[in-house]
């Protein structure tokens, strides 16, 4: 019998393509407007490529979200549990295929910094910040 985690997990239409990445989707479902993923450089393409419409947030901008999804590959900085931002805690970890995404949530929208989002990335790799094409986000001071 399937959990509630392990349902999303049964579909596997996008299972063999040949980006692994994809499987975001399925782990979370349908991309929502409250939402930012940061993943390490090369895996950016992927994720744009069969997330449509994401795509990087701009320097010194900000976004307003409940959920920020971190991606990358191991080995894990230290304190990658640690939520990202202010408000967040740690909801799942996932290790599909050796892609590893951690969840973090909030209980109510959060305003954060693209800076803050590059600066607290899982891995050592150069990061990524990908929003949707019509997530809401603004740009910063000067």
């Amino acid at each position: 019998m399937a959990n509630a985690l392990a349902k999303p997990l049964v579909q596997d239409r996008l299972a063999e393509t040949p980006a692994q990445t994809t499987r975001l989707e399925i782990v979370h479902g349908r991309l929502q407007n409250a939402r930012v993923i940061t993943t390490v450089e090369l895996g950016a393409a992927p994720l744009e490529y069969y997330l449509p419409p994401l795509h990087n947030l701009g320097r010194g901008a900000s976004v307003t979200v409940t959920e920020i999804d971190e991606t990358g590959y191991a080995p894990l900085r230290s304190g990658a549990a640690r939520p990202p931002a202010p408000g967040f805690h740690l909801q799942d970890r996932y290790d599909i295929h050796g892609l590893i995404v951690y969840r973090f949530l909030s209980s109510e929208p959060r305003t954060v910094a693209e800076s803050t989002l590059r600066r607290h990335v899982i891995t050592r790799a150069h990061p990524e910040v990908l929003v949707p094409g019509t997530g809401p986000a603004s740009a910063g001071a000067p």
